[in-house]
């Protein structure tokens, strides 16, 4: 499932800092504990991380 695999994809790279959060170039932002991402970006950029997705 494409959209169980991106949330995995997307907590992990927050977690290991590979994801950076609440900076200006940031793809992800966080607010009152909930988070916000910029659309299209944070989805190319799993994309172009996982080439074998069709697209």
């Amino acid at each position: 499932n494409h959209g169980t695999n991106f949330v995995t994809w997307l907590k992990g790279g927050v977690i290991s800092h590979r994801i950076i959060i609440n900076d200006a170039k940031a793809r992800v932002h966080t607010v009152d504990s909930t988070a916000f991402l910029v659309s299209p970006d944070i989805f190319k950029r799993y994309a172009l991380e996982h080439p074998a997705i069709e697209h």
